[in-house]
């Protein structure tokens, strides 16, 4: 003779919903019954199908799951996103049968590919970042540049997703360190990610000693490499429109060197053709940038920190000239311990120009700009040194 129980037990329904119906390939198990069930008609680890209905205890949780994450139909891929009337969003949960409880349904909702691509100075790779679905939120790592099946972005739901880039990994023989995601922000987690068509997200990395100019290296006669007094190697170049700097770590050119770092972007708009040059342990860069309307050779300089880091010191402008005539300066440097010499292009009609900065008093101060003797319009890339003769500084210019 059964119980009479009957007042204690919902009759609920196990079933799916992918998009607008029900599909039969879906089934329903459970994993865990700590009360047991009410009538033993129900078994652990069987597959139920949708429109089956089990007897369970109220006010009781339950062990359940899914047999389907995703489930492709009529081409589209559709996730596993939640138990409909709980906030649940695994496959497998425990749900509690409350005294409204009448069914337990998986829903699944259609999916749009969502790319996270990685840009490495104009090549790719396939290293591994991190994607949330900030709903729940879930996290799940996956690798740049293979689509992820993001659920779409619509009312009610408005599901979002967040991308978290890797601060840096190997790839294509080298250390890549982030830089920034498409749209110019630098914060390695991009928020806030609607799909409501396929999308493409490209986070830009910055290689060691990487350029994507042919000419970021080796460009017009300019110094682009140094030896420091102390032994450090310094290196200046551009990519990706802006200025870099580095240096060896030690004084082994083929050891560690420190993180490439962006010594223009927070000056102009864009940045070319630096030049470096050194006193004792003091590194000097001049290069081109723009700010707001019109161009200008900028001046920046590093020192080494208790730790032998070589870090920001100052900065300031040299000169302006025409934005128009931007990438054609050229500026090269010379620089000693008592003056400081730069030589350039600033139109295409007129020869080359000069301008010193010099040491009185113990306070540098700047000269009048004035053009080189003997040049012409002819005259290009420039390449200068500063030889100290009798406390005067002569330069040889070519």
């Amino acid at each position: 003779m059964e119980r009479n129980i009957s007042s204690y037990v919902n009759n609920i329904e196990l079933t799916n919903l992918v998009g607008a119906d029900v599909e039969f390939n879906i089934k329903t198990t459970f994993n865990n019954a700590i009360m047991g069930f009410p009538y033993n008609d129900v078994q652990l680890g069987q597959p139920y199908n949708p429109g089956d209905t089990a007897r369970l205890w109220r006010g009781v949780n339950y062990g359940i799951s899914t047999t389907h994450s995703s489930y492709t139909k009529n081409g589209i891929i559709c996730n596993f996103r939640n138990w409909i009337g709980y906030e649940n969003f695994s496959i497998s949960a425990i749900l509690r049968v409350l005294a409204g409880t009448d069914e337990f349904r998986s829903m699944y909702y259609s999916t749009i590919p969502l790319t996270i691509a990685n840009n490495l100075e104009g090549g790719s790779s396939n290293n591994d970042y991190e994607i949330t679905w900030q709903t729940p939120p879930i996290t799940q790592t996956w690798q740049y540049g293979i689509p992820f099946n993001a659920l779409k972005y619509e009312d009610p739901r408005n599901d979002i997703y967040s991308a978290t880039a890797s601060d840096q990994f190997q790839a294509l023989g080298t250390t890549w360190w982030f830089h920034h995601w498409e749209g110019g922000s630098s914060n390695p987690i991009k928020s806030n990610i609607q799909v409501t068509a396929t999308t493409t997200v490209t986070a830009f990395y910055k290689g060691h000693l990487h350029s994507n100019d042919q000419n970021g290296i080796s460009s017009g006669s300019q110094r682009k490499l140094i030896r420091t007094d102390n032994g450090i190697y310094h290196c200046v170049y551009e990519s990706m429109g802006e200025v870099w700097y580095t240096h060896s770590l030690t004084t082994n050119f083929n050891g560690q060197w420190h993180q490439d770092i962006c010594i223009s972007n927070t000056i102009g708009n864009i940045s070319k053709n630096p030049s470096i040059d050194f006193e004792g342990n003091k590194v000097k860069i001049v290069f081109e940038t723009v700010l707001n309307d019109e161009a200008a050779i900028y001046l920046s300089t590093y020192i080494p920190d208790v730790n032998g880091n070589y870090i920001f010191s100052e900065a300031e402008e040299v000169l302006y000239y025409p934005l128009s005539y931007f990438g054609n300066a050229k500026p090269v440097i010379a620089y000693n311990s008592i003056l400081l010499y730069v030589a350039y292009r600033k139109n295409s009609s007129d020869g080359l120009y000069q301008k010193s900065k010099v040491l009185i008093g113990g306070s540098w101060q700047w000269g009048t700009e004035g053009p080189i003797p003997n040049t012409n319009s002819y005259s290009s890339n420039p390449s200068v040194v500063g030889v100290l003769v009798q406390r005067k500084m002569e330069f040889l210019v070519s």
